[in-house]
């Protein structure tokens, strides 16, 4: 029985260390956090990660949110649409610094949401 245990318990933890793995060779770029209502704080719709291999100049979102915020992005432009083809202008998203105590948010216009996001580099 203690040697099925310490199995199981190899077994799973090789399982997990595996699936946690990000390969080195698609860079880091910025953290996203959508929100369903404006001011970023209520209906949490959760964190995506974006990697190099993943900037597009419009990449629309699976589910509309009302506000933002990221992390990250450095010598990225990150904007927001109201369109899921991101004709529109787009809203700069400005990011909130590293360790910061308060949060940036950027919420969507009244009876608007951001439905599609663009990543672009920096000027």
């Amino acid at each position: 029985m203690q040697t099925t245990t310490f199995l199981a318990l190899v077994c799973g933890s090789a399982a997990a260390g595996n699936a946690a793995a990000i390969p080195g060779s698609d860079p880091y770029v910025g953290d996203l956090r959508t929100f369903g209502e404006v001011g970023c704080s209520s209906d949490n719709q959760g964190v995506a990660t974006i990697v190099l291999s993943r900037v597009k100049p419009c990449t629309p979102y699976p589910l509309a949110f009302k506000s933002i915020a990221i992390h990250g992005f450095d010598r990225w432009e990150f904007l927001v649409h109201t369109t899921d083809d991101c004709t529109d202008e787009g809203t700069p998203v400005q990011p909130t610094a590293p360790g910061a105590a308060d949060l940036v948010c950027t919420s969507a216009p009244v009876r608007a949401a951001y439905v599609a996001f663009s990543i672009v580099a920096a000027p």
